[in-house]
């Protein structure tokens, strides 16, 4: 009797054993793969970009596994879950906004969105406006 009260007990602590075990690895494969995925860059811009004044616009995003970021070689801050928001002034025309980011291993990720600034869009609808009263002027 005592013989399989000890064997009993063997079984469920080698049982104990391997479960602590499996859940252990499982952890640590849960938080390894996440750093072996690299940085994620999500940047959010307003929602309606004709309606807003493109003199200036506020960019926001998460950077997923960052310890550095940087817009147009700029350090931004983020906070621990990776949230950053930064204020960016629009030159007129075209701009090109660079956001980087780098993991813990040093490991970069760049994310480009192209905007466009305020001026640009008046100078095309002068531009259009130029070219109606050119056309009615050579019609008549």
């Amino acid at each position: 009797m005592t013989n399989s009260i000890n064997n009993l007990q063997g079984r469920l602590w080698k049982w104990l054993a391997i479960s602590f075990g499996s859940v252990v690895l499982l952890y640590g494969v849960m938080r390894i793969i996440p750093i072996m995925q690299g940085v994620v860059i999500q940047a959010y811009l307003p929602g309606d970009l004709n309606a807003s004044n493109l003199d200036s616009l506020m960019l926001s995003g998460k950077a997923n596994h960052a310890r550095e970021l940087s817009i147009n070689g700029r350090d931004i801050m983020m906070d621990p879950n990776g949230n950053f928001s930064d204020e960016l002034i629009l030159a007129p025309g075209m701009n090109k906004v660079e956001i980087v980011a780098l993991d813990i291993r040093g490991n970069s990720h760049t994310k480009e969105i192209i905007l466009m600034g305020k001026e640009h869009l008046r100078e095309i609808k002068t531009a259009q406006a130029d070219n109606a009263e050119t056309n009615v002027t050579n019609t008549n």
